[in-house]
């Protein structure tokens, strides 16, 4: 909040003009908002679960992390698309 805006006649300098002062636009973006920081801090959290939560984890968890670690792996997905190709060559008839 700023506190040096009269609240009466510009609300919104009051309730939000500080927020671009205090949280810069990240290179990718062309602004930032509320929003944008709750995406990305949830994707953040979802990212350090599905990373580092590895014990006493459930079975739909350990799936997930599985299906995360495969999409990360870029080693496999290269030796797929490698295996994937070959296999487009082949004369299936």
């Amino acid at each position: 909040m700023n506190h040096g805006v009269d609240p009466c006649s510009d609300f919104y300098s009051f309730t939000c003009g500080t927020y671009a002062r205090n949280h810069a636009v990240p290179k990718h973006a062309t602004k930032i908002s509320v929003l944008y920081e709750m995406k990305r801090n949830l994707l953040n959290d979802l990212r350090n679960i599905l990373e580092n939560s590895r014990e006493n984890s459930t079975k739909s968890m350990r799936l997930a992390q599985t299906y995360y670690d495969s999409c990360m792996n870029e080693n496999a997905q290269e030796k797929l698309e490698n295996v994937s190709r070959k296999a487009a060559r082949i004369a299936w008839n």
